[in-house]
């Protein structure tokens, strides 16, 4: 009885509330009776009263209307200078503006102002809000200090612009009733508790958004899809034709700039029904699906392409709505023609009673027009069918793609049905559909991760395949180059690849459900690695341990193979599954540092390293010797028969072994850039380029290996203009835009002045 009067008391007290201070003051009060509080007045939903006689208290007084719709100032203000006694008065704290500084920051401020507070004050600043009866955080800090804040917004339920800010003293406090009925302190992971610091490193790094995981009974991962066994009763296969109208280009000299908009002019479609049922009229109409999917996602290759590869009996879809046409004539329908789209920038050229001239037939996709074949075959096309206006040829054209990609699909859903007993069309892409066929092939059953700190150790494992230029630029000269100096030393530059790395790793057996707790075969580490000034010359061309880190100086992470010393790097046993991409790595650094550096010792060089392939300048007398003597180490199956090295053609297409990409013809010469962008020049063969952003046609056409060299030599970037189709609110069009081509400036790596060497970064002879 006598705690209810003081609760009683409490609520009187609301009605006496004059400043804001004073209604911190009495909202502290009030936490130690809020259960009882509850209680007491649970039909009269005792929160929503205090709130409500709160802002009315609060609204009474123009005193305390004072940035109504955000007082942090107080509330932090609070929270840095508690007081030790009579917390409900004002003169027990220092006045806000003798301890805060607002320069710059307008009243009422606003959430996304914080954190312009948190830089003029050295804090840092979470916010929560009371949603349903539910405390939930509106803003977390992406920077914690050592002095930090968690604060409660209130907000009032008759204006949305009007709110109330107070200091939460206890989070768990706070929230722990909502959590569950135990009443011991909670931590909570809001980026910020000093217990949970390791964690709250990962979070602020990987999770932008809230994770669900699994339960307990919940967590086994195995086939259930069985519906899927089912074809799909019928499959819809369409396509479309546009105009490409001219548009005004904003400016001619701007990086990007639209000049067509694609306008619709015809479509056609074509209905594959997998079921033939009399009775179909008892289907519920109203329960009808559409899925709309890219035969793209699962086919990654060209029309003309895929109908090269089926057998013309098996087009069965594409000879029954041509049935009455002679063989001859079918054949000319069995590949996919060609169609002046450029020309065609409005619909009356769709009435021209002749087809354009070959010229015509550009496009500025590609920076071509269409081979004389392809040209002879759409006239040959036109002259069979008695074709009279361009619209009818690009009526024909329509349904012939439609139907050669109905024939492509049916036969593709027809071998994974016979295959794998999985119609396809049940999936938006292959990757979707291969992850199935392979849960119900094997019958296995994952276990998935039901603890979020595993999930984040195994994501900080996660790093991608290593791509850099280690060296710049290197030249050969050999005996079997026409250009051979004898009195130079006897260089070599291979390109070497590993067959299969992925899949090598893929057919790996190892049981990890065998593998008990106290086993001394790790599954992952984390550790801290030290790496010694002594390898950091050995281990110059290829460090170990790649991190993704920001280079010295940048702002934007990457995939870095750094002599840095290492700290929390999570790292795994040579078979767990963590990472294939890491994993691979492996055959990479065995092939280097257990064959080819114990061979050539300091004569030998990486200059290029992708993932999964290796450019090598190498000085020695003869590597094809080399190569022969040890075979075993090496996949020579595509060499000429011929070849005037004398290799055996052994090992073709064997998992794990490395494959000279050139086949025995000398590269002559390699410059390289940075990762992704180089250039290699062979023998008897066209100069192989790569500018990674750049549209592969274009590279061939407008980019030479001279180019490379003055781009190194120089110090200069190069750009070029590509044409793309861009998609914008189901808007389609055709853009120009500038993009760098070429650019020598690399900082996955030091460069080493006047030089073309490079170092990787932590090297002792980078100057600090």
């Amino acid at each position: 009885m006598e705690f209810d009067e003081r609760v009683e008391r409490v609520l009187e007290q609301c009605g006496q509330v004059a400043t804001l201070m004073e209604c911190f003051a009495w909202l502290e009060r009030c936490e130690e009776c809020i259960e009882r509080l509850e209680e007491l007045c649970r039909a009269k939903h005792a929160r929503e009263t205090v709130l409500e006689q709160v802002r009315d208290a609060v609204e009474r007084h123009g005193s305390a209307k004072v940035n109504i719709a955000f007082n942090g100032e107080f509330a932090t203000n609070d929270a840095l200078n508690p007081a030790e006694k009579y917390t409900e008065r004002e003169s027990s704290y220092p006045h806000y503006t003798a301890v805060l500084n607002l320069a710059g920051i307008e009243f009422p401020m606003n959430l996304k102002d914080i954190q312009k507070f948190e830089q003029l004050n050295a804090v840092s600043i979470n916010v929560y809000s009371n949603e349903n009866k539910q405390i939930l955080p509106v803003r977390l800090t992406s920077d914690k200090k050592e002095k930090h804040i968690n604060i409660l917004y209130l907000q009032d339920p008759r204006n949305d612009s009007v709110g109330h800010i107070a200091w939460i003293k206890n989070l768990s406090r706070l929230v722990s009733s909502q959590l569950s009925r135990q009443k011991n302190k909670k931590f909570f992971c809001d980026r910020t508790s000093e217990k949970l610091e390791l964690h709250a490193m990962d979070c602020r790094k990987i999770n932008d958004c809230a994770i669900r995981l699994p339960s307990e009974d919940d967590k086994w991962l195995k086939f259930g899809n069985h519906c899927n066994k089912e074809r799909i009763p019928f499959v819809v296969y369409a396509d479309l034709e546009c105009v490409l109208c001219k548009t005004e280009p904003n400016r001619e000299d701007a990086s990007s700039y639209t000049y067509q908009q694609h306008e619709v002019c015809s479509i056609d479609y074509y209905v594959r029904c997998s079921t033939k049922d009399k009775n179909e009229n008892h289907f519920q109409k109203n329960f009808l699906r559409l899925r709309s999917i890219d035969s793209f996602k699962f086919l990654s290759a060209s029309l003309d392409k895929l109908a090269s590869y089926l057998d013309k009996d098996k087009l069965k879809i594409v000879r029954s709505e041509f049935s009455t046409l002679s063989d001859e004539e079918f054949e000319l329908l069995t590949r996919k023609d060609v169609f002046p789209y450029e020309y065609v920038d409005c619909v009356e050229k769709l009435q021209d009673t002749r087809l354009p001239p070959r010229e015509l037939f550009f496009s500025s996709l590609t920076g071509d027009t269409v081979s004389e074949s392809d040209y002879a075959h759409a006239v040959n096309v036109w002259q069979r069918f008695s074709i009279r206006t361009l619209g009818e040829y690009s009526d024909v054209y329509l349904k012939t793609d439609v139907l050669l990609l109905a024939d492509i699909f049916e036969n593709f859903r027809n071998s994974c049905v016979a295959s794998y007993g999985l119609d396809p069309a049940h999936y938006y892409t292959l990757p979707g559909f291969t992850w199935d066929a392979m849960l119900k092939h094997t019958r296995i059953r994952f276990e998935l991760l039901t603890d979020i700190d595993m999930v984040m150790f195994i994501e900080r494992g996660i790093r991608g395949g290593l791509s850099q230029c280690s060296n710049k630029y290197a030249q050969a000269n050999n005996k079997y180059m026409r250009s051979y100096d004898s009195s130079k030393p006897s260089t070599y530059l291979m390109y070497y690849d590993v067959n299969n790395l992925y899949g090598i790793k893929d057919v790996a057996n190892f049981d990890l459900s065998a593998i008990a707790l106290d086993s001394p075969i790790g599954y992952i580490l984390e550790v801290d690695l030290e790496y010694p000034r002594h390898l950091h010359d050995v281990h110059a061309d290829l460090p170990f341990c790649p991190t993704r880190d920001k280079p010295p100086g940048k702002r934007e992470d990457k995939l870095l193979a750094t002599v840095y010393n290492k700290q929390r790097y999570v790292i795994h046993y040579r078979f767990t599954c963590i990472c294939i991409l890491d994993i691979s790595k492996v055959c990479l650094y065995e092939f280097h540092y257990e064959y080819m550096s114990p061979l050539y010792h300091d004569k030998c060089n990486i200059m290029y390293t992708d993932t999964d392939s290796l450019v090598y300048r190498v000085e020695c007398e003869d590597i094809y010797e080399t190569m022969k003597r040890n075979i075993a180490r090496f996949d020579t199956g595509d060499y000429p028969t011929d070849n005037v090295y004398g290799m055996l053609l052994a090992n073709k297409k064997v998992p794990g072994l490395m494959k000279d990409e050139n086949n025995g013809m000398i590269m002559t010469e390699f410059v390289g850039l940075r990762a992704k962008m180089y250039a290699v020049r062979v023998d008897s063969k066209k100069d192989t380029k790569k500018a990674k952003g750049v549209k592969n046609n274009d590279v061939a056409r407008t980019i030479t290996f001279d180019d490379y060299m003055q781009c190194l030599n120089e110090e200069i970037e190069m750009t070029r203009r590509q044409s793309c189709i861009r998609s914008k609110l189901h808007e389609v069009y055709t853009i120009s835009e500038s993009k760098i081509a070429l650019n020598p400036y690399d900082d996955k790596r030091y460069i080493v002045p006047d030089s073309t060497e490079t170092l990787p970064w932590g090297h002792w002879r980078i100057p600090l």
